[in-house]
This record gives C-alpha cells, sequence and structure tokens, in this order.
C-alpha cells in the first residue's frame, strides 16, 4: 500500500526526490511550451548546491500587512558551458536567434519522496520564479540567483493602470492582478480582503505593483501571498485545521530536530499604541485600555499609512490593529524534516515539548496513564522551554533544498 506523504514524514528514513526546471524566453517574448530538466542534465548531475528560501508575513516587528519571498540562491555545474551568455554555442540559450538571455526565464524545482519500491510520494513544486542573474567562477561553477515571481510586480507601475475615481481594496487589487502581463507567471485569483475599504481617489496612488498590493493589505488587515505560482490575497488569519502537530523532546517520537529560539513573551511585536494622520495635518490615535499593558510595553505610536481611504474608516483600521497587536505572543522557532508543501505561513500548528523533568529517573507526569508507584512523588517539568499541546501560527518557513530540512517560526495563538 502507497503511504501519504504525512505518513511518510513520520519515517525515520528518507529517499528524497529534487528535479530542476526551465522554460526559456523565445525571441518574441514568449516562453517555451514545455519545461527542459537541467538538475540532470545530458546524463549528468548538475546541481552543486540547491540552495534555500523562505517565506514570511510580518517579517518586521510591527510592519504590518506584509508578505516576502526571499530569492533562491543555486549553483550549478559549468564545465561545458551549458550557464554561458546566449551568444556562446554551448549555452542553454544557444542560438540567441531563437531564445533570448538568461534573464527572466522560468525555474522551478519539484520535491517529494519516494517509498520503498520506487513509487513517488507528494511530489509538488516547492519554488518557482524566474533567473534574475548567472555568475561564473574559475571553479566552473554557475551561481545562479532566481527571484520570486513576486519580483514581476515590482516592474510595473500603477500609473500604468490609469486608475480614477473611488476604488475598493478589491478592485485595486483585481485590477492588478488580472492582466495579462501578470497572469503569464500568476494565475489569477479574486480578492478577498478582510475589510474591503474604499480607496477615495486611486489615481493618486504611486508607487510599483508590489509596493501598492502591500498598501492595500495595510488598509484592509489582509496578507498579499503568493506560495509557488499560488495567488492569495485574504485576511491574516490562521488556518481553522490543524496542519500538524510536532513533537518536541521529552517526547517518545519527535519530530522537531531542535528548537534554536524561544521568545516566551514576544514583546518585541507587541504594539499598544497606534495612530495615523487626519486630513488636518493632526493625528488620529488608539491607545490599549489595558494600564498593565500600556505600562509593560510603553510602546511609541505605530505609525500607519491610511491617507487613502476617507478620514470615517481610519479609527476603525486602527482598532482592528490594536486588537490584535496589544497582545503578547511568545515566538517559537525550531527545524524539522522537509515538509514539501505540508506547511506554508498562517498554518496553525501543535506543538509539544517538555524540557527537563524533576525527580529524573522515568518518574512518571500527571495524565501520562503510568501507574504510580509511590505518589509520594510527584514529576515536575523544569527547564526554560516546556510547551504542552499549544496552538501556534507559522509566520515564516525556510525551504532548505540543500540540506532537506525545514525551518519554522511561529507565533502562539492566543
Amino acid at each position: 500500500m502507497t503511504l501519504t506523504l504525512a505518513q511518510t514524514l513520520k519515517k525515520n528514513t528518507h529517499k528524497v526526490i529534487r528535479r530542476c526546471y526551465i522554460k526559456r524566453r523565445l525571441i518574441d517574448g514568449t516562453y517555451e511550451s514545455n519545461w527542459q530538466r537541467i538538475d540532470f542534465y545530458r546524463s549528468r548531475d548538475q546541481v552543486i548546491d540547491w540552495g534555500a528560501f523562505s517565506l514570511e508575513i510580518d517579517h518586521n516587528p510591527g510592519d504590518i500587512g506584509t508578505f516576502e519571498i526571499s530569492s533562491l540562491q543555486m549553483q550549478f555545474v559549468n564545465t561545458e558551458g551549458y550557464w554561458n551568455v546566449e551568444s556562446d554555442s554551448h549555452s542553454i540559450w544557444a542560438p540567441s536567434t531563437t531564445y533570448l538571455n538568461r534573464k527572466l526565464t522560468k525555474l522551478k524545482i519539484e520535491s517529494g519522496y519516494l517509498d520503498s519500491s520506487g513509487t513517488e510520494i507528494g511530489v509538488a513544486t516547492v519554488f518557482e520564479g524566474v533567473i534574475d542573474k548567472v555568475a561564473m567562477s574559475e571553479e566552473q561553477v554557475a551561481s545562479v540567483t532566481v527571484l520570486p515571481y513576486s519580483s514581476v510586480l515590482t516592474h510595473y507601475l500603477i500609473t500604468d493602470l490609469a486608475l480614477t475615481g473611488s476604488k475598493t481594496v478589491s478592485q485595486v487589487v483585481n485590477a492588478i492582478m488580472n492582466q495579462s502581463k501578470i497572469t503569464t507567471f500568476i494565475p489569477y485569483v479574486a480578492a478577498s480582503p478582510t475589510n474591503n475599504k474604499t480607496v477615495t481617489d486611486s489615481a493618486s496612488l504611486s508607487g510599483n505593483y508590489w509596493t501598492i498590493l502591500k498598501q492595500m493589505a495595510q488598509l484592509s488587515n489582509s496578507i498579499p501571498m503568493l506560495v509557488g505560482t499560488v495567488w492569495s490575497f485574504a485576511p491574516r488569519t490562521q488556518t481553522s485545521e490543524i496542519k500538524w502537530s510536532f513533537l518536541g523532546a521529552g517526547t517518545q517520537f519527535p519530530d522537531i530536530f531542535k528548537i534554536t529560539k524561544f521568545d516566551d513573551e514576544g514583546a518585541e511585536r507587541v504594539r499598544t499604541v497606534f495612530q495615523c494622520d487626519d486630513d488636518s495635518g493632526g493625528k488620529i490615535t488608539v491607545t490599549s485600555e489595558d494600564p498593565i499593558l500600556v505600562r509593560k510595553y510603553l510602546n511609541d505610536p505605530q505609525q500607519i499609512d491610511l491617507q487613502s481611504i476617507d478620514l470615517s474608516d481610519r479609527l476603525p483600521v486602527l482598532q482592528s490593529y490594536l486588537s490584535y497587536w496589544e497582545k503578547s505572543r511568545p515566538i517559537l522557532e525550531f527545524t524539522s524534516k522537509f515538509m514539501v508543501n505540508i506547511l506554508s505561513t498562517l498554518d496553525k500548528i501543535r506543538i509539544k515539548s517538555f524540557g527537563r523533568v524533576l525527580p529524573i529517573g522515568g518518574v512518571p507526569r500527571w495524565g501520562d496513564g503510568s501507574a504510580w508507584v509511590d505518589t509520594s512523588i510527584w514529576g515536575r517539568l523544569t527547564g526554560s522551554i516546556n510547551i504542552l499541546n499549544q496552538s501556534y501560527m507559522v509566520t515564516r518557513v525556510q525551504k532548505d533544498l540543500q540540506n532537506w530540512v525545514f525551518a519554522i517560526t511561529a507565533e502562539k495563538i492566543v
């Protein structure tokens, strides 16, 4: 019987799959129809280093409504000159009368697992983007920088849409995303913002598409997310179902390799004061009504740019931010098995990890089902990290394709 990906991840030994493909641009600017495999090319393994990349929401404390995907740095064997400029006859991009240059070539990576019979399990595209640059070395190595498709959104200015009049957040977002020059890379999905506020003068918007999308996310308390080629503009809320239950130290079958950092308060992300401009040169300010929180964190006002929406809408937006960010949330960072696409940002997970138990030597803990030999002896948890079946929301995932691990950052759901 073929195992599921989840069942495979529970095993202790794995056979992994990694494949890399490209689609070159033709001389007319379109892309070739089929993906060309390049990690194993002309009967030889070509990849020296598969690299790593990350997906993250709210990557800077207080920088609200943001989503970032890092670039991917790969290294390929280049002894035959396959990665050379298109004017070189050895290049994959030769002849130059057929293919354009290497920049903006599409590149994707598939990964997954093999079972003992050689059946593929859970194989999926984990990264897709466009080549930005290729650098050579005397060691016959080509270092390739690949940018996520979100980078395409930085190449165009919002003014090219010639928007006029009032537009809702979803109308602005959809106007950007539902264009052929964008859907060539990112399939269109209609926006579903948390609060579909109205931009009073869309003609006054300025900046590139990606800047505007993040601005619209801030206005509507939403997140613009791109996972591979799957686009969404939706609320910043965790998934309803638990995507994975992680087991750490002190459990029978741990799948957390190491907890690298545990901020048991999450103080740096707390904001007790939010502020925006009004229309007369003054400020609109909301402050936590909890005096203990205000005394504990003494935050400077977190400034939010809400000038593009009506004055009457600004206070409710600030209040919606305050209701979330005034609460402290412990932050956990840990490494685990490579989970392909099982986990992404906003996913809800469960964590169980014990610290030291005193007295030691197998003393039972209350509720673990063990028979009590001497009820006068009670085990108790000590140490700095004790997380007992608590729910967290993933805020960052680093997929390390070279070392085949996930590095996960999550904030406690309170």
